[in-house]
């Protein structure tokens, strides 16, 4: 027996320094795009340049305050930045493996398929997450933050009181403020996010928590630094060139008419593969479930499969309604997706018989709504404000999957074909990221040491090369790379060939 855990300890080991390399090796590929070259030309490490480009930024840009901070740090520490943004994304991967999947012995198998969905969203998101860094700092490390409270709370999670240590007291407050200076839904969503928790404590357990009631009371102390900011009044005040949100009741409707194709694609429709996986596993455990009816077990089976049957149907098809909030398609399409919500909510209270998984379940499905919501009332919005959406629908995916399917009791033909997938699903998107990543680093390089040459040869009309996957490249506009020159150098236009 100490000989196969020793085995399978070192087999985790090897796995997870593997993924990581892998990981590691993939952002170091990524180019600078867009705002990355604004950032790059502000790069200081000096902490009064730093304070300084910060203050200027919260008074004049927007309050996300950490997320620019790591942007303007990491900036020109090209080494230091791809290890900070591996490590998160390897770490968000290894809570999510360990929240989920408790004291699992396959827990390798299952985290190489967590592992795997992480990366396989739709390339809008991934590069305007994974490749590129002002996208990453913003709306990336959020979801670690939150992750790792999920973890200093894990026992009112399964049912039993959370014991308060000095050290978990700290730790909640620092996530408490950190996890709300990047993105302002996100602060939103973990201001809500906190403050429920503590009510649902209280509520079930009689009394209060002085961890979860530190991260509240942080996350409310990091949320007034974020919206303190000047900006976010002119903002409202409709007095910001480049971003909207009025606050009157039709300025609000209109705007959620404009916003809500936009919304709901990246919080369900995108990913039709996991929502007929989520609707299989909900039909699974619902037909297992002997608390409801049986009327009421079908009609939970048929909301279920009605998300994913009418997201079919209806992508690309559906008119896209514009600016009329009364238009019957909206309410239409919004029915269906609260159906399907209600019938994996339903599915969590009745069929699962872990009050942990229930829970943790309960929670990434919140989670949905929640960071999604407020995108509906303000624009610009693009894929990567929804990046924590994405892994809470993962997460609800992956809870149901843990219920259904027990890789302890599976006879060794089964257990071998889902390890064999975990496998297969992560080598083909490492490989396939691999390849794509390579290719548009080789660009990248060429790119900026022809714009380095032609430059210092007094060039003022600069042509680069295109990236062969400019798909897989956030704002391929070469024109921003003029922030790094336009001190030195004066007004100089950037071409592609």
């Amino acid at each position: 027996m100490e000989k196969f855990k020793e085995k399978s300890f070192l087999l985790k080991l090897v796995g997870g320094c593997a993924g990581f390399l892998a990981i590691f090796i993939l952002m170091s590929l990524t180019p600078l795009t867009g705002d990355d070259w604004f950032f790059l030309n502000r790069h200081t490490t000096e902490l009064s340049g730093l304070a300084a480009n910060i203050s200027e930024q919260w008074h004049n840009l927007n309050g996300r305050v950490l997320g620019n901070i790591c942007a303007i740090l990491f900036s020109g520490l090209d080494f230091a930045r791809e290890l900070v943004k591996a490590a998160v994304v390897f770490l968000t991967i290894l809570f999510l493996n360990r929240l989920i999947f408790p004291k699992q012995p396959q827990s390798l198998w299952t985290g190489l398929l967590i592992g795997a969905a992480v990366y396989m969203m739709p390339k809008e998101m991934y590069r305007q997450t994974y490749n590129w860094m002002a996208g990453f700092f913003n709306y990336v490390p959020v979801m670690l933050f939150v992750l790792l409270y999920l973890w200093l709370i894990r026992d009112f999670l399964a049912g039993d009181a959370v014991k308060s240590t000095p050290f978990s007291v700290v730790s909640a407050a620092v996530l408490g403020v950190c996890s709300q200076l990047f993105a302002e839904n996100l602060t939103i969503f973990v201001t809500v996010m906190a403050i429920s928790m503590v009510i649902w404590y209280g509520v079930s357990r009689k009394k209060l928590n002085l961890t979860m009631t530190a991260y509240a009371t942080c996350s409310i102390i990091g949320a007034l630094i974020m919206f303190l900011s000047p900006v976010y009044s002119r903002i409202s005040a409709d007095e910001d060139s480049y971003r909207t949100m009025n606050l009157g009741v039709w300025d609000l409707l209109e705007m959620f008419a404009q916003n809500y194709e936009t919304v709901v694609w990246y919080a369900f429709r995108a990913y039709l593969p996991i929502l007929v996986l989520a609707a299989a596993l909900c039909c699974i455990l619902l037909s297992k479930n002997r608390r409801l009816r049986p009327v009421f077990r079908y009609l939970l089976m048929g909301f279920a499969c009605l998300g994913p049957v009418y997201g079919f149907m209806t992508n690309d098809v559906l008119a896209k309604p514009r600016n009329n909030i009364f238009k019957s398609a909206i309410w239409l399409d919004l029915a269906v997706w609260v159906l399907f919500g209600v019938s994996i909510l339903l599915t969590l209270l009745t069929s699962m018989e872990s009050v942990y998984r229930r829970r943790l379940g309960l929670f990434f499905l919140w989670g949905i709504p929640l960071s999604a919501g407020p995108l509906l009332f303000v624009q610009p919005i693009g894929p990567r404000c929804f990046y924590l959406c994405y892994l809470c629908l993962l997460g609800v995916l992956f809870i149901l999957f843990a219920e259904t399917v027990n890789w302890e009791s599976l006879d060794r033909a089964k257990g071998g074909l889902l390890r064999f997938a975990s496998l297969f699903l992560a080598g083909a998107g490492l490989l396939f990221y691999f390849q794509v990543s390579f290719a548009n680093h080789e660009t990248f390089v060429a790119r900026r040491d022809t714009a380095e040459e032609q430059v210092t040869a007094g060039n003022t009309v600069i042509t680069l090369p295109k990236y062969p996957y400019p798909e897989f490249v956030h704002d391929t506009d070469p024109q921003k790379m003029e922030y790094i020159y336009r001190d030195t150098y004066g007004s100089l236009t950037f071409l592609e060939q």
